[in-house]
């Protein structure tokens, strides 16, 4: 097991800087433990005299040694159940100077503070039960959120959004559960068949409610982490100028001379609401073409293709190749199943007739045929549901633990199908228990909560 570097029965009173360590306006300390109260009254001085809970008070911070202000500061207290992390907690607001901060920082520790590790106020906040375990991810994702929409969906999770969605399935195992241990106290008598069909009704209702949340997963994930969109195709096929022309900026080189990209560009892009990184990869060419350079940019072109969540297959208008560019993602052993749309580029050169009509016709450097690239993505991408109140899966583990719930049901349903033993019905049923239970931190695991929260920030 992994050592958990966190303090999980909260015996330390923690303190750490939530803002970045640099000039700025204003900079907040945060303080939360058993401990806060005391700690706040030997090192803060209000001018007012008594402090009251959640109010803002103007007042000195002191040196650890004697009486010297270190700085005058806003000062809030929160008690105890009334905080984020649900114990007494108080906040400071002082100049942004990072030698005061951290002057600070050295009173609080000298009045009996420990430094905080990352992510430990929101491990508080799920200890004491302010937040489940998916919440707590949920804080995570709404730090790190690439967009508005993104971040409304990580809001949604905080809000307790997934522990709603699971509501039914639980209540459902709980139902089943409970008929099952009851035909346990009494195994002189059958299951009649309006029972079976009761259980049967009941195991669907959860394993409906499962499914559902496992297909919206993929979009989930990328809301929090962004899709992945790679521009594949020859050399010199436009690659860059389409990157350049989606994002608006002139982030990759463009040149007339084919093999201007060698190394893999990333951009950040956002389509509606959605945050999306395109990935300008190597031009493809018959191996027997390519230099030893050009060889090292395929390899790495290849390594994305397998990381995509959408490709754009690139090929000029005068002269397509699309045939090459899916027989090597055939030949590479891509997944069939990462959708791909195939672009006829510069068009502005094309005949009145040309040779072929495949795929969407654009020309980046006028900007032509754009808005239909970007509507085929928004069908892909199924962006009208990111824009949707539903709740998602964002993370692996969750997956992880939804599929794990799905074929302990699965194992019931086939125990109770077969007329097995009531006692591996009941089995299966607490195993998909189990699993909700770890998904929403019921079952306390604490390699798992290491795993999260070392994620965090320091200060949150």
């Amino acid at each position: 097991m992994a050592q958990v570097s966190m303090d999980l029965k909260r015996t330390d009173t923690i303190c750490a800087l939530a803002t970045p360590l640099a000039p700025a306006a204003l900079a907040v300390i945060r303080v939360s433990g058993a401990n806060a109260l005391s700690i706040r009254d030997r090192v803060f001085r209000s001018h007012r005299g008594q402090q009251k809970d959640f109010m803002a008070t103007l007042g000195f911070v002191l040196a650890p040694q004697g009486e010297e202000p270190v700085d005058e500061v806003l000062c809030t207290f929160f008690p105890q159940g009334k905080s984020f992390t649900g114990e007494p907690s108080f906040e400071m607001s002082l100049h942004g100077n990072p030698n005061l901060a951290q002057r600070t920082l050295d009173a609080l520790v000298a009045a009996g503070c420990r430094l905080a590790r990352p992510g430990e106020f929101t491990l508080r906040a799920f200890l004491t039960g302010k937040i489940d375990l998916c919440a707590a991810e949920s804080v995570l994702d709404l730090i790190g959120a690439g967009s508005e929409v993104a971040a409304h969906a990580a809001l949604r999770g905080l809000k307790g959004g997934l522990s709603e969605r699971l509501a039914p399935v639980r209540h459902n195992l709980i139902h089943v559960l409970a008929q099952v241990e009851a035909r346990m106290d009494f195994p002189e008598e059958d299951l009649g068949s309006a029972q079976v069909d009761d259980l049967k009704h009941h195991f669907q209702q959860m394993k409906t409610d499962l499914e559902n949340l496992m297909a919206s997963a993929s979009m989930g994930q990328r809301l929090i982490q962004g899709a992945r969109v790679v521009l594949f195709g020859p050399p010199n096929v436009g690659k860059s100028t389409l990157l350049n022309a989606l994002t608006g900026e002139s982030r990759a080189l463009v040149y007339d001379q084919p093999g201007t990209t060698r190394d893999v560009l990333e951009a950040n892009w956002v389509l509606d609401g959605m945050p999306i990184l395109l990935v300008d990869v190597a031009g493809i060419r018959p191996s027997e073409q390519a230099d030893p350079v050009e060889q090292m940019g395929i390899e790495k072109a290849k390594e994305e293709l397998f990381k995509a969540d959408l490709i754009l297959g690139l090929a000029e208008s005068v002269s397509p190749t699309f045939g090459f560019l899916k027989s090597q993602l055939e030949t590479w052993g891509v997944d069939e199943g990462t959708p791909r749309i195939w672009l006829r580029t510069k068009t502005d050169l094309e005949s009145p007739n040309p040779s072929s009509k495949e795929g969407i016709g654009i020309s980046a450097q006028h900007g032509m045929g754009l808005d239909a690239l970007q509507e085929a993505m928004r069908e892909i991408l199924c962006l009208g549901d990111a824009q949707s109140d539903e709740v998602f899966l964002t993370r692996n583990r969750q997956k992880e633990e939804v599929q794990a719930c799905l074929q302990a049901l699965n194992e019931a349903e086939q125990a109770l199908s077969q007329g097995w033993a009531d006692e591996v019905l009941t089995s299966e049923i607490r195993r998909a228990g189990q699993a909700l239970d770890r998904l929403l931190g019921a079952d306390l695991n604490e390699d798992v909560l290491d795993k999260i929260f070392s994620e965090f920030c320091i200060g949150k």
